[in-house]
């Protein structure tokens, strides 16, 4: 169990310390959530989650100690972007309980669950690529 979570510190250690321009935060977001149409494109929501979790890179919770500049940002706020979008953005976004409730538990156990395990993956790619 303590090596688990030793190799979970250090990959998070090693996400913290890779900076990014804002151009390779964009190509991030796009790699995690590719086009959602079947000929490419995507579609004005797809463009809307993106565009929040890129100014969520920058101006989320802890953003700024997370590496976040004028000049660009961290891995590790990158991929904290994506999270702090899913756990909390959506479920806020939602109009009733019902959806409120539906999107808790996307985050914890349906497909926003796998697109933050989604994120952790392509982000440790990256990693290995630099």
């Amino acid at each position: 169990m303590m090596t688990a979570m030793e190799q979970t510190g250090a990959t998070f250690a090693q996400l913290a310390r890779q900076r990014m321009t804002p151009a390779q935060v964009a190509s991030y977001i796009e790699t995690v959530l590719p086009a959602d149409q079947p000929d490419g494109q995507v579609s004005d929501t797809l463009k809307a989650r993106r565009q929040t979790i890129a100014h969520l890179t920058w101006s989320g919770m802890g953003a700024e100690m997370a590496g976040s500049d004028q000049h660009g940002s961290t891995l590790w706020a990158a991929y904290n972007a994506i999270t702090e979008y899913v756990d909390h953005v959506r479920p806020a976004e939602a109009k009733s309980a019902s959806a409120k409730r539906t999107a808790n538990e996307s985050a914890l156990f349906g497909a926003n669950a796998a697109l933050k395990v989604l994120a952790l993956q392509v982000a440790r790619r990256q990693l290995v690529a630099a």
